[in-house]
C-alpha cells in the first residue's frame, strides 16, 4: 500500500463510525469472525447507543491524530504502522465504553440502515454533544 492510498483510505470517510466500522469488522475477520452483510441484531438499548456514541467520539479523535502522523510517513511501510497502532487504539476506545468490537459494527450497520435506532443515535449524540459543552 503506497501513503498515497494510505492516507486516502484514512482520510476517505464521511465520519470515524464507518472508519472505525471498517476497522473492528477487519480485527474482527482476522479472529475469524465472518462479515455481516445484513444486520439481525439483538434490540440496541439507549445504555448502548450512549456507549457507542462515545466510543464514535474518542475514535473520531484517533482519526484526527493519526491524519498528520500518516501525512508526513515517508514510506508505505511507515505508513502502515501508524495504520495498526490507530486500530488498535480505536479497538481499545470501543473497548473501554463496554462494547465489542462486533457490537459496535452492528450498531453502526443498523443505525445506517434503520431510521428509528439512527434517529436515537443521533438524538443520544446530539444530549452527548450538549453535555460536553458543544
Amino acid at each position: 500500500m503506497t501513503t498515497a492510498s494510505a492516507l486516502a483510505l484514512a482520510l476517505g470517510a464521511a465520519s470515524a463510525a464507518p472508519a472505525a466500522a471498517a476497522l473492528a469488522q477487519q480485527q474482527g475477520q482476522q479472529q475469524g469472525m465472518p462479515a455481516q452483510q445484513e444486520p439481525q441484531i439483538e434490540p440496541v438499548s439507549d445504555e448502548e447507543i450512549w456507549s457507542f456514541v462515545r466510543a464514535v467520539d474518542d475514535v473520531s479523535e484517533i482519526v484526527e491524530d493519526m491524519r498528520p502522523q500518516l501525512e508526513a510517513a515517508q514510506d508505505p511501510e511507515e505508513a502502515q504502522v501508524i495504520q495498526q497502532g490507530a486500530q488498535a487504539e480505536m479497538l481499545e476506545a470501543v473497548e473501554s465504553h463496554g462494547l465489542s468490537a462486533q457490537r459496535y459494527n452492528e450498531i453502526n450497520a443498523a443505525a445506517q440502515s434503520d431510521p428509528e435506532l439512527g434517529g436515537r443515535v443521533a438524538e443520544i449524540a446530539q444530549e452527548h454533544r450538549e453535555q460536553q459543552g458543544g
